[in-house]
Order: structure tokens, then C-alpha cells, then sequence
């Protein structure tokens, strides 16, 4: 039998060793700080990667340049910061790999024991249905984390002076703050969305060391990615059957939609106005005094 197949048998055993009985929970955060490498047998391939389904499977000519990338010390070279495997952890035992599967069979068919992971806590289903719980309001704002929030740019937020979590090489984009401070005194919860695997507290705390709370985030949507737009529709549409109104804040544009006749207004942004987020909030304030 070839390394390939009994690869692919080890993947299957394994799904259907806990299929049933898999579920995620959450990692304490000293875990989530201190835990940068992980024995590769405590990982498990996810069911719903691409990755672990029969009719697709591994792609085997990737993990063979990784296993000789990494035999060579071309790849990992004793740093764990040099892109680690995303894991969850899992009742009942181990780890869910979420990003990372061709690493870690290439690190399984060279029989490393240690390999760099990094911990967190992705959204789940009750942390969606607890923040729909803790709000009274009927609007929201949804922002793109990675794009709209964080900022590549030169115009940008001063850093704190300590910032908690590992998104401290972040920078805010300026007027973020006095944005969402707008927000929340006009009655709209903020969403934050992101496709990477940052942890919910690790957001919220970084965020709040620059005066902006969020009401809910979502992250980690590449858990699923075969199975993405269904996911993103299902937690939409439980999102949308909550709030009458919904902003979607992109760089370059306001779209206001009114979710319960689909009815929709759209204003253009400049991305490099260093005046943006004034603009953002003049616009919600012409729309708000059109509806009152």
C-alpha cells in the first residue's frame, strides 16, 4: 500500500472515529498563549476541509514540497511564528485542524513529533445566539475586520501605549474609535467579520484598548470552506432576522439596507480621505434624520 493511500485511510479512520461525537470547546487563554508547538497525533484532520472528503482529498504534490522543504530546513526551522497550523480545540480529545492540513501530513509522513500550532477560539453558533440575546437594538453596522478596521495605510490610529493579545503589529484606521462611539449612542450594535482564525476575546480586548466595542464577531469562516456560502447564508440570515436595518460599511462605499423589504441606499467613500470616518458618520446622520 502506498504512503498516499494509507494516508488517506489514517484521515478516514479518524473522521469516523469521532464522527458523533466531535465538537469544538474552548481553550483557556494561558493554553492559547503558551502552547506554540503541539505532537502532531494530537491533530485531527477536519471532516469538512476539503482536505479529508474522498471524492477530493489531499493534494499530494504539496505536501510533498512542504515535507522537503521543511527535511531540507527551508520551512519551520525550529520557529513556530513561521506560519503555524490553526487548530480548535476538541471533545473529546486533541486538537481540529482548521488551517494547516498539507503541513501536517508533511510533518506526519516525515514523523516529526512537534510541530507549530497556534490555539484559538472561532465563532460559534451560541456565541452568535448569546450577543443576538445581550442587544434590544434594531440596527446594525457590519465591518470588514481585515480591511476596513485594520489599516495598511499611512493614516491610522496612535498606538497604546501596551497593547494586549497578538494583534499588537495592527494598526487601527483613524477615526475608527469616534465611528463606533458614534454607532453605539445611535442605537446600532457593531459587527466585526473575519475569514482568520483570531479568538473572539483576543478582538475584543485589543479593540477595547482603543475605546471601540463590538457588540458581536464572527470569525474563522474558512472553518467550513467547502461548505461556505451555505454557512455564510445561515448566519446572515439569523443576523438579519434581528435587526430592521443594516449598514454595511465596506473602504469605498455605505450600504444601508432595510431587511425586511430588501430595500436598499448606497454611498460612495473615498478610502484615502483622512476625513473618512467624518463622512461615514455624516451619511448615517442624513439617513437617520430622513427616517425620524
Amino acid at each position: 500500500m502506498s504512503a498516499d493511500t494509507n494516508l488517506m485511510k489514517y484521515i478516514q479512520e479518524d473522521v469516523k472515529k469521532y464522527e458523533g461525537i466531535r465538537m469544538p470547546l474552548k481553550a483557556s487563554l494561558p493554553e492559547r498563549l503558551f502552547v506554540r508547538k503541539m505532537n502532531s497525533k494530537k491533530l485531527h484532520p477536519n471532516p469538512d476541509d476539503e482536505f479529508s472528503m474522498p471524492s477530493i482529498g489531499p493534494n499530494y504534490g504539496i505536501i510533498t514540497d512542504y515535507a522537503s522543504r521543511i527535511s531540507r530546513g527551508k520551512y519551520w526551522n525550529g520557529s513556530y511564528e513561521d506560519e503555524p497550523l490553526y487548530i480548535e480545540k476538541m471533545h473529546p480529545d486533541g486538537y481540529m485542524i482548521l488551517n494547516g492540513h498539507h503541513r501536517w501530513a508533511a510533518a506526519m509522513r516525515l514523523g516529526m513529533r512537534r510541530i507549530p500550532v497556534r490555539i484559538v477560539n472561532v465563532t460559534t453558533d451560541a456565541d452568535i445566539d448569546k450577543a443576538l440575546r445581550m442587544t434590544s437594538n434594531e440596527k446594525r453596522v457590519s465591518f470588514d475586520l481585515d480591511e476596513v478596521i485594520f489599516c495598511d495605510g499611512e493614516i491610522f490610529e496612535k498606538k497604546p501605549f501596551l497593547l494586549p493579545g497578538s494583534l499588537n503589529r495592527e494598526h487601527i484606521r483613524l477615526g475608527m474609535p469616534a465611528l463606533s462611539h458614534f454607532l453605539l449612542n445611535h442605537g446600532y450594535d457593531i459587527w466585526a467579520y473575519t475569514q482568520k482564525y483570531y479568538s473572539d476575546d483576543t478582538i475584543r480586548h485589543f479593540l477595547k484598548a482603543y475605546h471601540i466595542r463590538i457588540n458581536g464577531v464572527i470569525t474563522g469562516y474558512s472553518r467550513k470552506r467547502w461548505k461556505k456560502d451555505k454557512l455564510d447564508e445561515q448566519i446572515e440570515k439569523k443576523i438579519m432576522n434581528k435587526y430592521s436595518i443594516t449598514l454595511n460599511i465596506t473602504n469605498d462605499e455605505i450600504i444601508k439596507i432595510e431587511n425586511r423589504n430588501g430595500v436598499f441606499e448606497q454611498y460612495d467613500l473615498d478610502c484615502t480621505a483622512k476625513d473618512w470616518s467624518k463622512r461615514v458618520i455624516d451619511t448615517i446622520k442624513s439617513w437617520d434624520d430622513e427616517r425620524s
